[in-house]
C-alpha cells in the first residue's frame, strides 16, 4: 500500500521512537513494504553495548571482605547499572534508527530478568541485540545459559536429584506456550530437562553433564531423554507457542485491545517461517491492518517511550545528576528493573490518577530552565526495590537547559500557513483535530515553545 504522511509518523512511532518532518516527507507516496524493508535493514546495523567493561569493580566477589568492603562493592554495582539505564535510555534517544532499541525493548520484557549485577544485565542484553530479529529458537537456546536468567529464576540450582523447578516454569507460562497450555508434569519433567547449567562471577556460562539429569523425561506426553534444545524444539511445535508470542507482538507493536482474526493471522505466519521475528515484523510492518486508522493512538506510551519521544523532540541536559532514571522510577518503569518475572503491565495500567497527573505536567517540569522541585510527588511513593538500587529516595531537584534547535530546524523549511499542521503532526502522528490547530500561535521562538510544552501536556500524547 501505499504511504501517507499519517501512516508513516504512525510507523515510525510503533516501530522505533517517532521520527522528524524531514524524514516523513521522504517517505510520502511509497509502499509499505520498503519501509518494512527499511526498518530491517537500519536494525542490523546495531552495535553491542560495551559500557560496563570486565574489570568493573561492582563485578569483585564478595566474599572475604569486611562490612565496608560489601557495601562498596553495593555501591558500585548500584552505580554502574544505573549508568547502563542511562546509556540506554540514550541510545534510545540519539539514534536515528530506533528499530533495534524498540525490538531489545520488547524482548527486555518479554524475558524480564532483575539482578544487581551490571555485567550480566548488559551481557543480556548484548545477547538478546545480536538474536533479537533471527529465529525464536536461538533467543530461546540463549537464554537457557544466559548468566542474568540462570541467577534470577535459579536454574543454577537445577541439578540431577535436587530439582528447582523455577525457571521451567516460567519458560512454560512467560517465555512461551503460555499459562493454561501444560500441566505440573510437564513442569516437573522441564526442569529435569534443563539441569546442568551454570556460570561464574564473570558470567562466563558452561554446561556441566555431571549435574544434568541424564534420564527419560515426559514432556508434552512425549518421551525422551531431553535435553535444553529438544525442550526447545517441543514447544516451538506447538501452534499455541506461535500464538500466545505473536499476541504480545500485537500487543506491543498494534494495539492494546487485541483482535483474534489478526493474532492468529500473525501466529500462522510465525510458526510457517519456522518463527522467524525478522519475516514477522517485515509482515507487520507492511501489512495494510497495521495501517488501519483504528490502529492510530491506540496505544498508551509506556513511560520510557513517553521519555523518549519527549527527548527526541527537545534534547534536554542536565545540571549536576542526570535524575532520568529517578524519573523513570516515579511513572513506574525502570529499565532493567522490571517489577517481577512478567514483565510491566502495559495499557493502561500505566495511568491511574497521579501517574497521570504526573505525566501531563512533565514536558513542563523538564523543558523549563528552572530547578524543579519533586519533593511532593517522591513523598507520595512507598520505597521498593527500584529506590533501594537507587541509593534510597529520588532527587527532590534538579535543573535543566531544553534545546529546541532541532525541532526549530525541522520546522523551518514549512510554509507558514503549513506549521500549525506540521508541528502537530510531529507531536501526536494524527491529522490534527480543528479546535488543537486554532489554538496553537506561532508568531515567534517563544510561541513555538510554549506551542510544543502545551501539545505535550495533551491527552492525546499520551497515545502512540
Amino acid at each position: 500500500m501505499r504511504l501517507t504522511r499519517e501512516d508513516i509518523f504512525h510507523a515510525f512511532a510503533r516501530a522505533g521512537f517517532g521520527c522528524d518532518h524531514s524524514t516523513a516527507s521522504k517517505w510520502v507516496g511509497k509502499n509499505s513494504a520498503d519501509l518494512a524493508t527499511y526498518f530491517l535493514k537500519e536494525s542490523v546495523k546495531a552495535t553491542a553495548f560495551d559500557l560496563i567493561r570486565s574489570d568493573d569493580p561492582s563485578l569483585l566477589s564478595k566474599k572475604g571482605l569486611t562490612k565496608e568492603e560489601r557495601d562498596k562493592v553495593e555501591r558500585n554495582s548500584r552505580m554502574s547499572q544505573i549508568d547502563l539505564n542511562k546509556f540506554w535510555l540514550n541510545k534510545m534517544i540519539l539514534t536515528d534508527s530506533g528499530y533495534i532499541e524498540k525490538l531489545t525493548f520488547f524482548w527486555h520484557d518479554h524475558f524480564a530478568t532483575k539482578v544487581f549485577n551490571p555485567w550480566y544485565i548488559q551481557k543480556q542484553l548484548n545477547t538478546i541485540r545480536s538474536l533479537a530479529l533471527g529465529p525464536f529458537k536461538n533467543l530461546l537456546l540463549a537464554m537457557v545459559s544466559d548468566p542474568a536468567m540462570l541467577i534470577f529464576l535459579n536454574n543454577q540450582q537445577n541439578r540431577a536429584g535436587a530439582i528447582n523447578e523455577n525457571f521451567a516454569r516460567e519458560f512454560l507460562e512467560l517465555f512461551t506456550i503460555g499459562r493454561g497450555n501444560y500441566s505440573e508434569t510437564d513442569i516437573k519433567e522441564t526442569a529435569r530437562a534443563l539441569t546442568g547449567w551454570r556460570t561464574d562471577i564473570k558470567g562466563n556460562s558452561r554446561f556441566e553433564p555431571r549435574l544434568y539429569d541424564n534420564s527419560v523425561k515426559t514432556i508434552f506426553g512425549k518421551k525422551g531423554n531431553f535435553g535444553a534444545e529438544e525442550v526447545i524444539d517441543l514447544v516451538l511445535a506447538d501452534k499455541r507457542t506461535a500464538k500466545f508470542i505473536a499476541s504480545k507482538f500485537y500487543a506491543f507493536y498494534i494495539s492494546d485491545d487485541p483482535d483474534e482474526k489478526i493474532i492468529n493471522e500473525m501466529a500462522e505466519f510465525y510458526y510457517k517461517s519456522d518463527y522467524d521475528t525478522s519475516k514477522l515484523l517485515v509482515y507487520i510492518f507492511s501489512s495494510d491492518f497495521f495501517y488501519q486508522n483504528k490502529y492510530h493512538g491506540a496505544r498508551i506510551k509506556s513511560p520510557v517511550e513517553l521519555l523518549v519521544g519527549i527527548y527526541r523532540l527537545v534534547p534536554v541536559r542536565y545540571e549536576g545528576d542526570d535524575p532520568n532514571a529517578n524519573l523513570q522510577r516515579l511513572m513506574g518503569q525502570v529499565l532493567l528493573f522490571p517489577p517481577s518475572v512478567a514483565g510491566w503491565s502495559w495499557g493502561k495500567a500505566w495511568i491511574d490518577s497521579s501517574s497521570l497527573l504526573f505525566r501531563l505536567e512533565l514536558p513542563a517540569k523538564i523543558l523549563s530552565v528552572a530547578y524543579v522541585d519533586l519533593a511532593e510527588t517522591e513523598r507520595q511513593m512507598e520505597p521498593n526495590d527500584e529506590a533501594r538500587m537507587m541509593g534510597g529516595r529520588a532527587l527532590a531537584k534538579f535543573k535543566p537547559f531544553a534545546n529546541w534547535s532541532k525541532i526549530e530546524s525541522d520546522l523551518n523549511g514549512v510554509s507558514k500557513n503549513e506549521k500549525k499542521n506540521t508541528l502537530v503532526e510531529i507531536m501526536l502522528r494524527v491529522k490534527p483535530k480543528n479546535y488543537v490547530v486554532e489554538s496553537i500561535e506561532l508568531h515567534d521562538q517563544t510561541s513555538i515553545k510554549n506551542a510544543i510544552i502545551e501539545l505535550m501536556a495533551l491527552p492525546e500524547y499520551q497515545l502512540t
